[in-house]
Protein backbone atom coordinates (compact mmCIF):
# COMPACT_ATOMS: atom_id res chain seq x y z
CA UNK A 1 0.00 0.00 0.00
CA UNK A 2 1.58 3.56 -0.52
CA UNK A 3 1.99 5.54 1.99
CA UNK A 4 -0.07 8.30 1.10
CA UNK A 5 -3.10 6.07 1.21
CA UNK A 6 -2.13 4.66 4.57
CA UNK A 7 -2.09 8.05 6.15
CA UNK A 8 -5.27 8.62 4.94
CA UNK A 9 -6.83 5.78 6.11
CA UNK A 10 -4.76 5.99 9.16
CA UNK A 11 -5.98 9.39 9.69
CA UNK A 12 -9.73 8.18 9.23
CA UNK A 13 -9.55 5.83 12.30
CA UNK A 14 -7.81 8.68 14.36
CA UNK A 15 -11.12 11.06 12.85
CA UNK A 16 -13.35 8.28 14.00
CA UNK A 17 -12.20 7.97 17.34
CA UNK A 18 -11.82 11.61 18.06
CA UNK A 19 -15.92 12.41 17.15
CA UNK A 20 -16.50 9.42 19.51
CA UNK A 21 -15.04 11.21 21.94
CA UNK A 22 -16.39 14.59 20.91
CA UNK A 23 -19.74 13.66 20.02
CA UNK A 24 -22.05 16.60 17.79
CA UNK A 25 -26.08 16.76 19.14
CA UNK A 26 -26.18 18.14 15.25
CA UNK A 27 -28.54 15.68 13.04
CA UNK A 28 -26.31 16.71 10.02
CA UNK A 29 -23.12 15.77 11.75
CA UNK A 30 -23.99 12.75 13.43
CA UNK A 31 -24.57 11.48 9.52
CA UNK A 32 -21.93 12.37 8.82
CA UNK A 33 -19.79 10.74 11.28
CA UNK A 34 -22.02 7.60 10.45
CA UNK A 35 -20.81 7.75 7.07
CA UNK A 36 -17.16 7.73 8.26
CA UNK A 37 -17.85 4.79 10.47
CA UNK A 38 -18.97 2.69 7.45
CA UNK A 39 -15.90 3.45 5.34
CA UNK A 40 -13.92 2.58 8.46
CA UNK A 41 -15.71 -1.20 8.91
CA UNK A 42 -15.12 -1.44 5.28
CA UNK A 43 -11.55 -0.25 5.30
CA UNK A 44 -10.79 -2.96 8.51
CA UNK A 45 -12.82 -5.82 5.99
CA UNK A 46 -10.34 -4.90 3.43
CA UNK A 47 -7.78 -5.28 5.01
CA UNK A 48 -8.74 -8.52 6.83
CA UNK A 49 -9.17 -9.77 2.72
CA UNK A 50 -5.36 -8.11 1.89
CA UNK A 51 -4.20 -10.07 4.65
CA UNK A 52 -5.92 -13.35 3.84
CA UNK A 53 -4.83 -13.05 0.13
CA UNK A 54 -1.17 -12.28 1.14
CA UNK A 55 -1.37 -15.84 3.11
CA UNK A 56 -2.79 -17.47 0.75
CA UNK A 57 0.09 -16.39 -2.03
CA UNK A 58 3.12 -17.41 0.32
CA UNK A 59 1.66 -20.60 1.14
CA UNK A 60 0.54 -20.92 -2.59
CA UNK A 61 4.09 -20.20 -3.25
CA UNK A 62 6.04 -22.16 -1.12
CA UNK A 63 3.96 -25.05 -2.42
CA UNK A 64 4.33 -24.67 -5.90
CA UNK A 65 7.74 -24.08 -5.54
CA UNK A 66 8.19 -27.33 -3.55
CA UNK A 67 5.65 -29.17 -6.62
CA UNK A 68 7.98 -27.85 -9.35
CA UNK A 69 10.86 -29.65 -8.00
CA UNK A 70 8.72 -32.93 -8.24
CA UNK A 71 7.65 -32.21 -11.27
CA UNK A 72 11.25 -31.32 -12.36
CA UNK A 73 12.76 -35.08 -10.62
CA UNK A 74 9.44 -37.10 -12.55
CA UNK A 75 10.81 -35.58 -15.69
CA UNK A 76 14.43 -36.32 -15.63
CA UNK A 77 13.52 -40.16 -14.37
CA UNK A 78 11.59 -39.91 -17.53
CA UNK A 79 14.63 -38.37 -19.81
CA UNK A 80 17.07 -41.23 -18.28
CA UNK A 81 14.52 -44.45 -18.71
CA UNK A 82 14.18 -42.78 -22.60
CA UNK A 83 17.85 -42.70 -22.76
CA UNK A 84 18.39 -46.29 -21.87
CA UNK A 85 15.29 -47.50 -23.35
CA UNK A 86 16.39 -45.66 -26.66
CA UNK A 87 19.22 -48.32 -26.83
CA UNK A 88 16.92 -51.18 -27.74
CA UNK A 89 14.67 -49.37 -29.65
CA UNK A 90 16.09 -46.18 -31.45
CA UNK A 91 13.02 -45.21 -32.21
CA UNK A 92 12.53 -43.79 -29.02
CA UNK A 93 15.56 -41.48 -29.77
CA UNK A 94 14.87 -37.85 -29.24
CA UNK A 95 11.48 -38.12 -28.64
CA UNK A 96 12.12 -37.53 -24.44
CA UNK A 97 14.42 -34.27 -24.15
CA UNK A 98 14.73 -32.61 -20.83
CA UNK A 99 12.39 -28.95 -20.79
CA UNK A 100 14.05 -25.87 -19.34
CA UNK A 101 13.80 -26.56 -16.20
CA UNK A 102 14.71 -22.82 -14.68
CA UNK A 103 12.25 -21.41 -17.39
CA UNK A 104 8.60 -19.97 -17.23
CA UNK A 105 6.24 -21.74 -15.58
CA UNK A 106 3.55 -22.22 -17.92
CA UNK A 107 6.26 -23.91 -20.19
CA UNK A 108 7.39 -26.30 -17.99
CA UNK A 109 3.91 -27.38 -17.36
CA UNK A 110 3.14 -27.80 -21.12
CA UNK A 111 6.13 -29.33 -21.78
CA UNK A 112 5.40 -32.14 -19.35
CA UNK A 113 1.77 -32.96 -20.20
CA UNK A 114 3.57 -33.39 -23.95
CA UNK A 115 5.64 -35.69 -22.33
CA UNK A 116 2.98 -37.21 -20.32
CA UNK A 117 1.21 -38.07 -23.41
CA UNK A 118 4.21 -39.62 -24.88
CA UNK A 119 5.08 -41.76 -22.43
CA UNK A 120 1.35 -43.00 -21.66
CA UNK A 121 1.69 -44.31 -25.60
CA UNK A 122 4.86 -45.85 -25.11
CA UNK A 123 4.87 -47.24 -21.85
CA UNK A 124 5.59 -50.99 -22.76
CA UNK A 125 8.59 -49.83 -23.64
CA UNK A 126 9.58 -47.68 -21.05
CA UNK A 127 8.21 -50.05 -18.13
CA UNK A 128 10.41 -52.52 -18.53
CA UNK A 129 13.65 -49.62 -19.04
CA UNK A 130 12.60 -49.04 -15.71
CA UNK A 131 9.95 -46.19 -15.39
CA UNK A 132 8.03 -48.49 -12.94
CA UNK A 133 4.20 -48.64 -12.84
CA UNK A 134 3.32 -46.10 -10.46
CA UNK A 135 5.57 -43.82 -12.69
CA UNK A 136 2.71 -42.15 -15.00
CA UNK A 137 0.27 -41.57 -12.39
CA UNK A 138 2.60 -39.86 -10.18
CA UNK A 139 3.90 -37.98 -13.12
CA UNK A 140 -0.14 -36.87 -13.86
CA UNK A 141 -0.28 -36.05 -10.07
CA UNK A 142 2.85 -34.26 -10.09
CA UNK A 143 1.53 -31.77 -12.98
CA UNK A 144 -1.87 -31.51 -11.10
CA UNK A 145 -0.37 -30.33 -8.12
CA UNK A 146 1.43 -27.59 -9.35
CA UNK A 147 -1.23 -26.26 -11.78
CA UNK A 148 -3.62 -26.21 -8.17
CA UNK A 149 -0.92 -24.54 -6.86
CA UNK A 150 -0.62 -22.45 -9.43
CA UNK A 151 -4.40 -21.72 -9.14
CA UNK A 152 -4.36 -20.96 -5.42
CA UNK A 153 -1.23 -18.35 -6.24
CA UNK A 154 -3.30 -16.70 -8.81
CA UNK A 155 -6.26 -16.37 -6.73
CA UNK A 156 -4.05 -15.06 -3.55
CA UNK A 157 -2.27 -12.77 -5.53
CA UNK A 158 -6.00 -11.35 -7.50
CA UNK A 159 -7.55 -10.93 -4.15
CA UNK A 160 -4.13 -8.79 -2.62
CA UNK A 161 -4.42 -6.31 -6.02
CA UNK A 162 -8.16 -6.34 -5.38
CA UNK A 163 -7.54 -4.84 -1.83
CA UNK A 164 -4.76 -2.51 -2.78
CA UNK A 165 -7.46 -0.67 -6.00
CA UNK A 166 -9.98 -0.58 -2.99
CA UNK A 167 -8.22 1.00 -0.11
CA UNK A 168 -6.83 3.38 -2.75
CA UNK A 169 -11.17 4.10 -3.84
CA UNK A 170 -11.38 4.10 0.33
CA UNK A 171 -8.93 6.77 1.16
CA UNK A 172 -10.52 9.48 -1.69
CA UNK A 173 -14.27 8.41 0.21
CA UNK A 174 -12.52 8.81 3.60
CA UNK A 175 -10.35 12.53 2.47
CA UNK A 176 -14.26 13.97 1.44
CA UNK A 177 -16.41 13.13 4.66
CA UNK A 178 -13.18 13.67 6.82
CA UNK A 179 -13.02 17.58 4.93
CA UNK A 180 -16.86 18.06 5.28
CA UNK A 181 -16.40 17.25 9.38
CA UNK A 182 -13.00 19.12 8.64
CA UNK A 183 -15.58 22.75 7.99
CA UNK A 184 -18.62 21.07 10.80
CA UNK A 185 -15.77 20.95 13.20
CA UNK A 186 -13.87 24.84 12.08
CA UNK A 187 -17.91 26.12 13.12
CA UNK A 188 -18.34 24.07 15.84
CA UNK A 189 -14.83 24.80 17.54
CA UNK A 190 -14.78 27.95 16.38
CA UNK A 191 -15.21 29.31 20.16
CA UNK A 192 -12.78 26.69 22.05
CA UNK A 193 -8.97 26.84 20.73
CA UNK A 194 -8.31 24.12 22.86
CA UNK A 195 -10.49 21.46 20.87
CA UNK A 196 -10.31 23.46 17.83
CA UNK A 197 -6.18 22.57 18.37
CA UNK A 198 -6.99 19.25 18.84
CA UNK A 199 -8.96 18.62 16.36
CA UNK A 200 -6.64 20.27 13.69
CA UNK A 201 -3.63 17.65 15.30
CA UNK A 202 -6.06 14.59 14.46
CA UNK A 203 -7.17 16.21 11.00
CA UNK A 204 -3.98 16.97 9.51
CA UNK A 205 -1.89 14.24 7.11
CA UNK A 206 1.29 14.52 8.01
CA UNK A 207 3.96 15.26 4.94
CA UNK A 208 4.45 15.66 2.51
CA UNK A 209 6.40 12.38 1.97
CA UNK A 210 7.50 11.18 -1.59
CA UNK A 211 9.02 7.91 -2.80
CA UNK A 212 10.25 6.94 -5.95
CA UNK A 213 7.37 5.44 -7.43
CA UNK A 214 5.25 8.16 -5.70
CA UNK A 215 4.85 12.18 -6.68
CA UNK A 216 4.87 14.70 -3.97
CA UNK A 217 1.89 14.78 -1.74
CA UNK A 218 0.09 18.03 -0.55
CA UNK A 219 -0.75 17.31 2.95
CA UNK A 220 -4.78 17.61 3.51
CA UNK A 221 -4.88 21.45 4.42
CA UNK A 222 -6.41 23.14 7.52
CA UNK A 223 -9.34 25.91 7.32
CA UNK A 224 -7.30 29.14 7.52
CA UNK A 225 -7.62 31.06 11.07
CA UNK A 226 -11.16 32.81 11.42
CA UNK A 227 -13.31 30.48 9.03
Amino acid sequence: MQASIRRRLSTAGKVLAFEHEHLSTDPGHIAVVADLEALVARVDTVFTKESLGTIAERAATARRRKARAALALNLRILVRVAERAAKKTPSLAGLFVPPDYQGPNRGIVGHAKAMLAEATRLQELLVPAGLGPTYLPDLAASIGEFENASLTLDAGRRDHILARADFADLAGECSEVVGILNVLNAKRFANDSELLAGWKAVRNVFGPFTRRDETPETPMGLLPPGV
